[in-house]
């Protein structure tokens, strides 16, 4: 599991790239990646070690909801500083397969990315491989991009990616040679 400290460096960098991403939604086609600042990977290996979480599990549901995602405390904020709100969506995902992180088969993650983000094409009771980062204790685990963060388990031990614009496939053999 990573440290605490680089959980709180990378806080501010995935809440920043969320912000842009709203920010800039509507640019491009449909199949272009969100306009936030999202990272790409080039390599299966280098989209994992990006990772805290990897996990394999049955779509549960799937619902949209306005989180404060301000780096400030709440007393900080009181002082005039504005609250970042941003609309959500949060996937709730049956773990059956842990890759990589502290997780358990059979619990019920949370995994959340801006609900602009083009990556939503989800379906309750499809299984998906998802490559998440910790955030805040009260937030859901994060996307490490909403472009190459979910991958559609096909079967055969593959998996496809959901978002068009991801180059990326690939099979059981290949995620086990990445770790």
């Amino acid at each position: 599991m990573a440290s605490r400290r680089s959980d709180v460096r990378r806080g501010p960098a995935v809440l920043a790239s969320a912000v842009a991403a709203l920010l800039g939604a509507g640019c491009g086609p449909a199949t272009a990646p969100p306009a936030g600042d999202w990272p790409h990977f080039d390599s299966l290996a280098r989209l994992r070690s990006a990772a805290d979480v990897v996990v394999e599990g049955r779509l549960l549901a799937t619902s949209q909801r306005r989180i404060d995602v301000a780096l400030a405390s709440g007393t900080e904020r009181a002082g005039g500083e504005p609250a970042a709100v941003i609309s959500y969506t949060v996937h709730e995902l049956e773990v059956e397969r842990v890759v990589l992180g502290e997780r358990a088969v059979g619990e019920t993650v949370r995994i959340g990315q801006p609900s602009d983000a083009d990556s939503t094409r989800m379906v309750v009771g499809d299984t998906y491989l998802l490559f998440a980062e910790l955030s805040r204790d009260d937030l859901p685990l994060s996307l490490i991009s909403p472009v190459q963060g979910v991958y559609r388990s096909v079967g055969d031990g593959a998996f496809e990616p959901v978002h068009d614009a991801n180059p990326l496939s690939f099979g059981e053999e290949d995620l086990a040679a990445a770790g």
